[in-house]
């Protein structure tokens, strides 16, 4: 083969994996944007679920009963919960519990948050769960609002949970 053939061959190969890789690009994209490309549909493709998982329902009807003169939330997202100080960028701080959500959040009659309540499963031992986690625990630190970590098989049973929050009850304020 002469020089010129071989330029001419990896010329070739290149132009070859460039086309292949718009291409792929192409149709990976394509897929990606299918629903924005068509007309909106008069009804939305979207279903129920569940909002607890049964441990999280169980957890629930035991606070209820534990704690009738309070309001328990559950699934509440942080940025209801808490707010960023002022003097602080918004933007920045706010990205970083954006899309976080709380399993409980318990509140005296007024909807003053008092504390959040975290059921841990064994998915909370994973490396990415824990820093999830650990971005919540900071999170409520900085807001100065209680958190109550429990795994699965250590939930406190209902007077636990009355003589926990009487005693919380008496020392939250609003700031």
């Amino acid at each position: 083969m002469t020089e010129l053939a071989i330029v001419f061959a990896i010329l070739l190969a290149i132009i070859l994996a460039i086309l292949m890789a718009v291409f792929v690009f192409a149709s990976s994209n394509n897929s990606e944007n299918e629903d924005t490309k068509r007309s909106e549909p008069e009804i939305w493709p979207f279903y129920k679920t569940r909002l607890m998982t049964v441990p999280e329902q169980k957890l629930y009807w035991k606070l209820k009963r534990a704690l009738p003169h309070l309001i328990v939330l559950a699934q509440v997202q942080a940025s209801r919960t808490i707010r960023v100080k002022n003097g602080h960028s918004f933007k920045y701080w706010f990205n970083r519990i954006n899309r976080t959500s709380y399993d409980f959040v318990i509140c005296n009659k007024n909807s003053f948050p008092l504390a959040v309540i975290e059921l841990d499963d064994s998915s909370h031992d994973n490396e990415k769960r824990q820093a999830d986690d650990n971005r919540k625990n900071k999170a409520l630190e900085g807001a100065k609002l209680k958190l109550f970590r429990w795994r699965m098989n250590e939930i406190p049973d209902e007077n636990a949970i009355r003589e926990i929050f009487k005693t919380l009850e008496i020392n939250s304020s609003p700031m």
